[in-house]
């Protein structure tokens, strides 16, 4: 008759084994902690990017009517690195 491996754990393998558990614990709360902190960091990120965008969207609109055509395509172009910037905070954030 097969005897159960836990069953013949002595007391120091049973408190090891407990100690593993809660390290592993301590570890998923870590890491629970960490990716709260990077998503809190990344979404600041985003709410700064679409800011940028509604003000160069904003400015550029502006300069144009003011005839300053080679400061709105500046403008535009920051607006598209902005863009890009969104797109790799969005392909970075978990859905």
């Amino acid at each position: 008759m097969a005897i159960c491996c836990v069953c013949t754990l002595t007391k120091s393998a049973i408190d090891a084994l407990r100690n593993v558990m809660a390290a592993s614990e301590d570890a998923k709360y870590e890491l629970r902690e960490e990716v709260e902190f990077t998503l809190a960091r990344l979404n600041a990120a985003a709410r700064h990017v679409r800011h940028a965008l509604q003000m160069y969207t904003r400015d550029s609109a502006a300069c144009l009517r003011a005839g300053e055509e080679a400061v709105a395509r500046q403008l535009i172009t920051q607006k598209l690195l902005a863009e890009r910037r969104a797109d790799q905070i969005a392909i970075q954030t978990p859905a």
